[in-house]
């Protein structure tokens, strides 16, 4: 439940992530990991629920520490810049409130340039990227197309619930006009026996 208009977070998401960090440790101990959540409420809960954990787990608390090579570190969305570790933990924290009521409003994402950031996210775990969530993709129909944020929110969801396959658009022929050096790269190819055909390709992608 997110728990909106008062503290701005979803508590089950968070001792989820936490539960997934004493996890991780256990299998993947010299693995690094780091936490991002879309808002700084989300990632100061997390924090105090791992805080709570590392209390009374002592090997926790060691693989944890400062001195590592790559810090333990939990941030919100706005403070993630080049940041990498070898596992990446985002908790998305919005989702339906107490009422069962979904705003489409995503914080920082729906901001200017939202997108932006959550591209840079999602790039920055070396070996693994763990989405932790409480939408599905098929309740996010609603949002304004222009909001670049939101829309690509719901289709990093959708990949993650696609197990992160998804079938690539069928190429096609296209009438779009070649340039003079594709046109003396096609001629040459044909002049050594091949069959060509232009502009053969998917979205903006031609070759």
């Amino acid at each position: 439940m997110w728990d909106r208009g008062k503290s701005r977070t979803n508590r089950e998401e968070a001792l989820r992530v936490s539960q997934l960090v004493v996890e991780h440790y256990g299998q993947f101990p010299g693995r690094s990991v780091g936490i991002v959540a879309m808002n700084r409420p989300q990632a100061e809960l997390i924090e105090d629920l791992l805080a709570e954990e590392r209390r009374t787990n002592p090997e926790l608390d060691a693989l944890m520490g400062a001195e590592t090579p790559e810090p333990f570190f939990v941030k919100s969305l706005e403070n993630v810049q080049g940041d990498e570790r070898d596992t990446i933990i985002i908790s998305v924290a919005y989702g339906k409130d107490s009422q069962g009521h979904l705003a489409l409003n995503f914080g920082p994402l729906n901001a200017e340039g939202g997108w932006r950031r959550l591209n840079v996210l999602v790039t920055r775990a070396k070996w693994q990227t763990i989405l932790v969530t409480s939408m599905r993709s098929s309740e996010l129909g609603g949002i304004n197309p222009n909001n670049r944020g939101a829309l690509a929110l719901r289709d990093f969801i959708d990949y993650a619930e696609r197990a992160c396959e998804l079938p690539p658009p069928p190429p096609t022929l296209t009438s779009a006009e070649t340039n003079d050096f594709e046109d003396a790269l096609r001629d040459a190819l044909i002049e050594r026996g091949l069959s060509v055909d232009a502009q053969v390709g998917a979205s903006q992608f031609r070759i």
